[in-house]
């Protein structure tokens, strides 16, 4: 037997549940006569009778009532998975999955995050934090649906979108240092200075500033993260190297921004997806709701 045209199992599927060709046509929004001539073709390519015709209209033969067991599985499993299809489609249902540290998450993950899941409640988001050589490896292997990160890769297999730039600079509290209103970066070698530490992509564009200029520190306190510069410069323990677009309302009443002659360093935070997986209904949105809210 040949493949059977899934139309005429759709077409038989309706006849044999309404029991009625006028009102399977109507379902089906085609002719009476195109519904029976369907019918006729599907139990000629079956090799026998699916329906009795009698007075009072049709009714499935024994044969007939065993295969539309079968159809009825088939074509209600099918509606089942277009409906599920649409659901996502219309972001009824999914999932996203995103890579991001810890610091970049507080910063620029937030608003949109709380925007977008009030207006689409039902998708899944899944937040996992590490290193970005860790993470975009994850995005490479479809691990991961986007990673946000702030460093220089370039990668062929990943296309980057810039979503906001920065501006490092140097803060300091003013109840523990006093500066005049500009100065050098040479002029901090007589300071003590809170840094990022040596892996880390801040500490990497310090270093590359300070070389730059020509200066070495030595006098330094390091720590593990941008949160920790900022608290211990808080502290009085030195003047931080930080990002300035990541200090809040509050934090300025502590914290100043010590005015530097020299031009301070920039760098852009990046949204990566994958350049060759085409990416979900609900990742797209989420893109747009990253890129409109920062």
């Amino acid at each position: 037997m040949s493949n059977i045209d899934f139309d005429l199992l759709k077409i038989f599927y309706e006849v044999a549940k309404e029991e009625n060709i006028t009102r399977a046509s109507k379902n089906l929004y085609i002719s009476q006569p195109a519904v029976s001539q369907s019918i006729k073709k599907l139990e000629d390519e079956l090799g026998g009778i699916l329906f009795k015709r009698g007075n009072k209209g049709i009714s499935l033969t024994e044969e007939g009532k065993s295969f539309f067991e079968y159809v009825k599985i088939a074509i209600e499993t099918i509606k089942r998975g277009e409906d599920e299809f649409l659901n996502y489609r219309e972001l009824q249902k999914g999932k996203i999955s995103i890579g991001i540290s810890t610091m970049l998450a507080k910063q620029v993950l937030i608003k949109p995050l709380l925007n977008f899941h009030k207006d689409y409640k039902n998708v899944k988001i899944e937040i996992v934090n590490g290193l970005t050589g860790d993470l975009l490896d994850s995005l490479e292997k479809g691990k991961l649906d986007v990673v946000i990160y702030s460093e220089n890769i370039k990668n062929s297999r990943l296309e980057s979108i810039s979503i906001k730039e920065c501006h490092y600079c140097f803060i300091y509290n003013s109840d523990f240092y006093s500066f005049p209103q500009a100065i050098s970066i040479k002029d901090l070698i007589n300071f003590p200075l809170v840094l990022q530490s040596k892996n880390s992509s801040t500490r990497e564009m310090f270093d590359l500033f300070a070389e730059r200029n020509g200066v070495v520190f030595e006098n330094s306190t390091e720590v593990v993260s941008q949160e920790l510069v900022k608290t211990l410069t808080e502290c009085g323990l030195g003047v931080g190297f930080f990002i300035k677009e990541f200090l809040s309302k509050s934090d300025k009443k502590v914290l100043k921004i010590l005015k530097i002659k020299e031009k301070m360093p920039i760098f852009q935070i990046k949204l990566a997806k994958s350049s060759f997986q085409e990416p979900s209904q609900a990742t797209k949105k989420f893109i747009e709701y990253i890129i409109n809210n920062n």
